[in-house]
């Protein structure tokens, strides 16, 4: 997967769904870096603000992940995994 993250560094899409993929093998440390770069292109992806913002809050990064994951939710309500975000605030706030 890496490989294809070389060959097309510059593609939003293409970081999003490594650091996806990174932070669902458990490697979120792995997984901010493509996010980051995926959201720099894509600030107002609600998609890449809910994956980046779970990837924060694996990494214990509370206010990152608030941050992130608030403007997702506040950008698409009905975001798909939007119950999980809101968990996840949830449990940031305790």
């Amino acid at each position: 997967m890496r490989k294809v993250g070389q060959r097309l560094p510059d593609s939003p899409d293409i970081n999003d769904t490594l650091g996806w993929v990174y932070y669902k093998k458990d490697l979120a440390s792995l997984a901010v870096p493509p996010l980051e770069e995926s959201l720099k292109q894509r600030p107002n992806s609600a998609e890449v603000l809910y994956h980046v913002g779970l990837a924060y809050a694996k990494l214990g990064d509370k206010l990152k992940a608030r941050d992130a994951l608030e403007h997702a939710l506040k950008l698409d309500p009905k975001l798909f995994g939007s119950e999980v975000a809101r968990n996840t605030l949830a449990s940031l706030s305790r």
